[in-house]
């Protein structure tokens, strides 16, 4: 009898023990977490990735694979005959002296209202690739979209310290070399989204609007402590359940963007959605194609 309640009573403390390691198991991996997206928000607001930051990223940018690979090869699918027929594309490159050569694809036609998209930081050609779908689309509906992959150049890489001030001497010169009336729109995913909010906080006189989806970065108070508020309108796209883009910047991005329109996803993770396509037209549209008008006379 004596030995059968010892037994119980050590595999009662045993269960106990067990229990006990597996909360704090679960409370280690909740801090890791908490911590690597620290760190990666971090990486993002100084423009600089780090080696492990980069990782996290990628692994939610990796994410897209196919279903960009898919949805791009679609992407002129979803359009008309006649709408396709109108939409250029072309894999072209600038040379800028001290920052080297830049690739880049372009969409629609020139001497069209200019938007210059930017991609978000994993090395992987499926993020460059993601915008693809939504260049095509407005390079069908009367812009000239132009996508550079920062990635081929050493000094406009994500892991580059020099990163972004050759992205807005790149950015420059694609505006010098395209835009009809110097000003154009500046798009941007993820890290692409902290660029260009970089780069209105400091050419906010040649950006007509501006398109952020699940920014990371460019809030940090070094960028905007001189700067007055831009009026430009914005239009900021995130899903919900979106792991790397928290909900709570929102209103930082809306105190630092004055005319800044939010649209939410219910779900669909750190991605372009399909969704957001017509969303993105709808906004750029209202006062594109008067741009376009007055560049052809």
């Amino acid at each position: 009898m004596d030995m059968g309640k010892r037994g119980r009573r050590q595999e009662t403390c045993s269960r106990g023990y067990f229990g006990l390691f597996a909360v704090c198991l679960c409370g280690a991996i909740v801090l890791y977490q908490a911590q690597v997206r620290s760190d990666v928000v971090k990486g993002a607001d100084t423009g600089v990735l780090d080696k492990d930051a980069r990782s996290t990223l990628a692994s939610h940018e990796r994410e897209t694979k196919d279903d960009v690979a898919r949805e791009a090869r679609g992407a002129r699918g979803q359009e008309s005959s006649a709408a396709r027929e109108e939409t250029n594309t072309a894999s072209k490159a600038v040379e800028i002296s001290d920052v080297g050569r830049v690739e880049y694809k372009e969409y629609g036609r020139p001497q069209s209202p200019l938007i210059v998209m930017i991609h978000g930081a994993s090395s992987s050609t499926q993020v460059v690739r993601e915008w693809e779908r939504t260049a095509a689309l407005l390079g069908s509906r009367g812009f000239l979209v132009v996508l550079p992959n920062f990635h081929t150049n050493s000094a406009t890489r994500p892991s580059s310290s020099s990163a972004t001030k050759s992205i807005q001497k790149v950015v420059d010169r694609i505006v010098e070399d395209k835009s009809t009336n110097s000003s154009f729109t500046i798009m941007g995913k993820s890290w692409g989204g902290g660029q260009a909010l970089r780069y209105v906080a400091k050419h906010e006189n040649k950006v007509h609007k501006i398109v952020l989806v699940a920014p990371m970065g460019g809030d940090e108070p070094s960028t905007w402590r001189s700067h007055e508020r831009p009026k430009i309108p914005a239009l900021l796209l995130y899903a919900e359940d979106d792991q790397v883009f928290r909900p709570h910047r929102v209103s930082v991005l809306k105190s630092l963007l004055p005319n800044l329109t939010v649209k939410m996803a219910a779900s669909g993770g750190h991605k372009i959605l399909p969704e957001f396509d017509e969303q993105i037209a709808s906004f750029v549209k209202r006062e594109g194609h008067a741009e376009l008008r007055r560049g052809r006379r």
